[in-house]
């Protein structure tokens, strides 16, 4: 279950993820409010307050809707999504979408649809995580991941001081049907 104060907005998982019901406080009562995430097995679900849209895990996919259930994108692993489950999601201060599998932590900006992986030119020393560990913010916007091969230590991610350099690739000869 996943519960939005500021929306009154109550997510509900069926069982293998499907039969989601959602429903909004209204009226002093909790109405169901159908909307497309009742039919998709998702497995996270966040909201970020700078968009106003919702980020949805769902079987090798993260999905953005607006706040209204609008599909807006979906980003798939030929997009740069890893192909393997998404463990957990948080939205930074800056409304960038950080999360994490079982061995990489991730960045998605959604300005430019860019999706970046953690390496160890970023200081991120490449780990095993044990039991599906969350994502979690601290009070000052840093990021923590608990876990490491065995089940001990804690990963501090500093959003505010990660920068995003692109690789450039620099051709000397091309070569095309010996030519």
């Amino acid at each position: 279950a996943r519960y939005f104060p500021d929306l009154k907005m109550l997510f509900l998982k069926g069982k293998y993820g499907t039969g989601n019901i959602t429903y909004q406080f209204a009226n002093d009562e909790w109405i169901r409010s159908p909307n497309p995430l009742d039919s998709i097995p998702w497995s996270h679900i966040h909201y970020n307050k700078k968009d106003q849209g919702f980020w949805v895990v769902s079987e090798k996919q993260l999905i953005h809707y607006s706040k209204d259930f609008r599909l807006i994108h979906t980003y798939t692993p030929a997009e740069g999504l890893p192909d393997i489950d998404i463990y957990s999601l948080i939205v930074d201060t800056q409304g960038n979408i950080w999360f994490n599998t079982d061995r990489s932590i991730h960045l998605l900006n959604p300005a430019t649809g860019v999706i970046s992986t953690l390496s160890e030119k970023d200081g991120f020393e490449q780990q095993g995580f044990s039991d599906g560990p969350a994502l979690a913010m601290g009070p000052q916007g840093d990021l923590y991941l608990g876990g490491g091969i065995y089940g001990s230590g804690l990963t501090r991610i500093s959003p505010q001081k990660f920068t995003y350099t692109p690789s450039s690739v620099y051709l000397q000869s091309l070569t095309i049907n010996q030519s």
